[in-house]
């Protein structure tokens, strides 16, 4: 398993340092921010590497879907996923956000559901292509 970076952002600084000693557990790097406006600002450093963004739906000046809608506008390719006590978010999650997760989630499911959605991202399975005729077809 390889180190992933993480943006963690939650505007509740236990979760955050929960998020940091829970990465860290798993073998991983979590950076944190308090809210969107200071996410984005961590984005915009180019010497920042990413494999992924943890954000929460509640936060002051920025919810969880304008900071995922922001951060797929300038880096779609990076996964978002947000955590929320909100049904109807869960229910009705946009679609830039890649992964939708209930607050308060087993933290090894968390953790798991993030690993997949970044080894997706970094090794897409390459598509085959079928190649068939149609007289092969009707001898099948």
């Amino acid at each position: 398993m390889s180190e992933y970076i993480v943006l963690c952002v939650d505007d509740d600084e236990a979760i955050r340092e929960l998020y940091e000693v829970a990465f860290m557990t798993w073998g991983h790097c979590a950076i944190t921010a308090a809210d969107g406006p200071q996410a984005l600002e961590v984005l915009r450093k180019p010497e920042t590497h990413l494999d992924a963004v943890l954000l929460d739906y509640e936060m002051p000046e920025m919810n969880g879907v304008q900071l995922a809608a922001e951060i797929k506008r300038t880096k779609p390719d990076l996964p978002v996923v947000m955590v929320s006590g909100n049904a109807e978010i869960m229910r009705h999650a946009p679609p830039f956000v890649d992964i939708t997760m209930p607050k308060g989630s087993d933290l090894g499911l968390l953790m798991s559901q993030i690993e997949k959605l970044v080894d997706t991202k970094k090794n897409p399975k390459p598509t085959q292509r079928v190649r068939w005729t149609l007289a092969e077809s009707a001898t099948a």
